[in-house]
C-alpha cells in the first residue's frame, strides 16, 4: 500500500497487482452474458478523462448521497473488442458524495482536491473505444459507458463529464448525459461539478470577450479567432449569406461570401430541385438574419480562413437585444443544428474555439445529438 498527499488530503492507493485478467474470475460477467440492471442510482460514472496518451486515461465513480455506501463485491469491467480485458472486484472501499473513486493508468498524475480511491490500472482500458461497466455485488448492472461488442470511438481527443442533472446511473450509455470537454483538463476530477448545465449546452455557446475579444479576425489569410460586426448583402441558402466586412477584417473590399462553419444544409433549388428540409432552413436562417438588430462574424482560429471555392469560413452571430450585449448574441450555425435543419460536419474534429472549456465542436455534436434523440426535421 502506498499513500501520496495532494493539496493536504490523503488518497489511497491500491497497488495494480488487486488487479486480475478476467479469465482468472469464474465469477466475473463474460462478454456473452447479460446482466440484470441494479436498482442502485446513485451511484454512477461520473466523469471518463482522457489526457495526452493513453497512459492517461482516468475513469472517476461518482455519488451523490451523502451517506458512505459500501462498495464490498462490486466490480468494474474493462472490455475491449474481445471481451473483458481487465476488471476489479472492490474491497473494503467505500463513496459517498465527497469520496469519489478513481481509476487510472499514470501513477503520478490526476488528483484534486476530494479524499479518493484511487485504483491504479497496469494495462491502457480507460480511453473511448472501451466498454465500461459498473456492477453491484450480485452482478446486476448499475452504470455504464460505451458500447458493448462494438469497437465503434465515443470519445476522441476529449474527455467527458457527467451533467449535474444527469446524475444518476443508467442501464444504457446515452450521449446526452454527459458533455464532452477539452482534453488533459482536470479541473473537474475529484468532484461532482460540470462546466454548464444541460440548458446551457442547449442555447449554445457564448461569444467571449475575454478570449477572443482581443483577437484579430484574420491576417495575411490566416484566422485568428475575432470577430467583426458585418452587414447583410444578400442570402443565399441555409449555410451561406452574403455580408459586407469592414476593412479591419482584412478579408478584402467589398462584399464576401461567407460560408457558415460545422454545418451543412440541404440544398434549394438551383434548377434540379431542392432536397427535404432544404427551404425550410433557408427560411430559418433569413428569418433570424432580417430580425436581427446585430450579426457579427467570427473566424476559426487554427484552421482555415476559406474554402475551396474562395468562401470566407465563419461563425455568424445575432441578436434581436437592441443593447447588442456580447451576451445576447445566439451562435446561427449551431441554432441550424439543433433544430435538425442542417447536418453536423465532423470534418473540424480537432478545431481550438471553445466557451467555458467546452469547444464549438461538441456544443454542436450535443445539438446534433439532441436533434437525432427528439427526431426533429431531416432526422425526423
Amino acid at each position: 500500500m502506498k499513500r501520496s498527499l495532494f493539496n493536504g488530503k490523503l488518497i489511497l492507493i491500491l497497488a495494480s497487482g488487486t488487479l486480475l485478467l478476467s479469465a482468472c474470475n469464474t465469477n466475473n460477467v463474460n462478454d456473452d452474458e447479460t446482466t440484470t440492471p441494479s436498482n442502485i442510482e446513485n451511484i454512477f460514472i461520473s466523469e471518463l478523462f482522457v489526457g495526452s496518451s493513453l497512459e492517461d486515461g482516468v475513469l472517476e465513480l461518482g455519488s451523490t448521497s451523502e451517506n458512505e455506501i459500501s462498495l464490498h463485491g462490486f466490480t468494474v469491467n474493462f472490455y475491449n473488442s474481445k471481451g473483458v480485458e481487465k476488471f476489479y472486484t472492490f474491497k473494503d472501499e467505500i463513496i459517498s458524495k465527497n469520496k469519489l473513486v478513481i481509476f487510472k493508468t499514470n501513477e503520478n498524475v490526476y488528483y484534486q482536491d476530494n479524499i479518493n480511491t484511487v485504483i491504479n490500472l497496469d494495462a491502457d482500458v480507460i480511453y473511448g473505444r472501451n466498454y465500461i461497466e459498473l456492477l453491484d455485488k450480485e452482478n446486476k448492472l448499475i452504470d455504464c459507458v460505451g458500447y458493448k461488442k462494438i469497437n465503434v470511438s465515443y470519445l476522441n481527443n476529449h474527455s467527458m463529464v457527467r451533467l449535474k442533472e444527469k446524475q444518476v446511473s443508467n442501464h444504457k450509455f446515452d450521449n446526452l448525459n454527459f458533455i464532452k470537454i477539452k482534453a488533459e483538463n482536470k479541473n473537474y476530477l475529484g468532484n461532482l461539478n460540470a462546466p454548464l448545465t444541460q440548458e446551457e449546452i442547449i442555447s449554445g455557446p457564448r461569444l467571449s470577450e475575454e478570449v477572443y475579444g482581443n483577437q484579430k479576425y484574420s491576417e495575411n489569410d490566416k484566422p485568428y479567432g475575432g470577430y467583426v460586426n458585418v452587414t447583410i448583402s444578400s442570402y443565399v441558402d441555409g449555410d451561406t449569406t452574403y455580408f459586407k466586412f469592414p476593412s479591419s477584417a482584412n478579408v478584402g473590399t467589398g462584399t464576401q461570401k461567407v460560408r457558415y462553419l460545422l454545418i451543412d444544409t440541404p440544398e434549394i433549388d438551383h434548377g434540379s430541385g431542392a432536397e427535404p428540409y432544404g427551404d425550410a432552413a433557408k427560411k430559418f436562417t433569413d428569418d433570424k438574419l432580417k430580425s436581427a438588430t446585430s450579426v457579427i462574424v467570427q473566424s476559426n482560429k487554427d484552421f482555415a480562413l476559406r474554402e475551396n471555392y474562395d468562401r470566407l469560413l465563419g461563425y455568424v452571430w445575432y441578436t434581436t437585444d437592441p443593447s447588442k450585449d456580447l451576451v445576447s448574441y445566439r451562435l446561427l450555425n449551431f441554432e441550424l443544428v439543433l433544430n435538425g435543419l442542417a447536418k453536423f460536419s465532423t470534418y473540424n474534429e480537432y478545431e481550438t474555439m471553445y466557451y467555458k472549456d467546452v469547444l464549438y465542436f461538441n456544443y454542436f455534436e450535443y445539438g446534433y445529438e439532441t436533434a437525432v434523440d427528439k427526431k426533429i426535421n431531416i432526422y425526423s
